[in-house]
């Protein structure tokens, strides 16, 4: 013979109730049935504690969430200017866009600097020597203007950048 099980359920009001499910199949209901002495209401207590930090950490994990955020891919060849996000476009018009991290591959050793449509940003020149960089500093870039990677050598440059406005 198997054990009771102790479940949480909603009574018809929305009521958080104790639910012991017996070795038979049958349900018994916090206040109905054989549940002991008062342990009922003793485990409603601890479900609603429970129901309450889970809804405390979703809270806390939503607030981590960057709003709106967005991956878009990186993926350019040969040197110059390459235009990585379009500003004053569709969802972006009218929005500063708020660059939260960026990520590249290079197929060879180059240095690279960030432009906010015409104009360098004060970031100045960054070496990728390694291939791979990540670079997670936020940026913002001004209200209907492109971000743009200049490239300084002939290079394949992929990766993502993730971003929301």
């Amino acid at each position: 013979m198997t054990a009771p099980r102790l479940m949480g359920g909603l009574d018809p009001d929305g009521n958080l109730k104790a639910i012991i499910v017996t070795p038979d199949g049958r349900l018994q209901s916090s206040g109905g049935g054989d549940v002991g002495d008062g342990g009922s209401s003793e485990i409603v207590q601890r479900l609603e504690e429970i129901r309450d930090a889970s809804y405390e950490i979703r809270d806390a994990v939503n607030a981590l969430r960057l709003p709106n955020t967005k991956t878009s891919p990186i993926q350019t060849s040969g040197s110059g200017d390459k235009t990585i996000l379009v500003g004053g476009a569709g969802d972006n018009a009218g929005k500063q866009i708020r660059i939260h991290s960026l990520n590249f591959l290079a197929s060879d050793v180059t240095t690279i600097k960030f432009k906010f449509g015409s104009s360098y940003v004060a970031t100045g020149s960054m070496s990728l020597v390694s291939f791979s960089s990540d670079y997670t500093h936020p940026m913002i870039v001004p209200v209907d203007t492109n971000f743009i990677i200049n490239v300084m050598g002939e290079v394949t440059l992929n990766g993502y950048v993730i971003w929301s406005c």
